[in-house]
């Protein structure tokens, strides 16, 4: 504005200042209230000049203060965010540690069958051996029994006979009566 036209400037600011209000634009305002109250300085109208800067003071205030929450609201979030994260983190660090210890003991389930089966197998092997010679030794002692059978026969027949041979050279009782 220059000097001569401060009523046109006036009315300009008037304006304007009353559009920005009507728009809710409060960085608007506040320069319009900041250039409107520099006008009434210039002026020496010290009163309108101390209103209108009290108004771009609030409006500068008010800017800050919604920047200032958003930066608090963003700074909120960034640390929600954050502490989410980590939170997740940390879970899936407990559920790599639960999965680990599940198949530390799948790994000493498998080998504890593992070696159980090993020993029955080793117990099978025994046993069946210990069959084999058992059978192999009934064998044996059968054939031994039937050549036991088969002599105590073959004695059984020669005292038998003896006796025959006996009773015939041996006078009989009645003929000794």
């Amino acid at each position: 504005y220059t000097k001569g036209k401060k009523d046109s400037a006036k009315k300009h600011f008037e304006a304007a200042l009353a559009s920005a209000r009507q728009l809710g634009y409060k960085s608007l305002i506040a320069d319009v209230a900041h250039n409107y109250s520099l006008l009434y300085k210039d002026e020496g109208d010290y009163k309108n000049a101390y209103d209108l800067y009290t108004l771009y003071k609030e409006m500068t205030d008010s800017i800050n203060n919604k920047k200032a929450e958003k930066e608090a609201i963003r700074t909120q979030l960034k640390y929600d965010y954050e502490k989410r994260e980590l939170e997740e983190k940390e879970q899936q660090r407990h559920e790599q540690l639960a999965h680990e210890e599940e198949l530390k003991r799948q790994h000493i389930i498998i080998w504890s069958v593992s070696g159980g089966l090993a020993l029955v197998i080793c117990f099978l092997f025994v046993i069946i051996s210990r069959l084999r010679i058992i059978r192999e030794q009934k064998k044996v002692i059968e054939q031994q029994k039937l050549v036991v059978e088969e002599k105590n026969k073959d004695l059984t027949d020669s005292i038998h006979y003896a006796s025959l041979i006996q009773q015939a050279l041996l006078t009989t009782h009645e003929y000794l009566s």
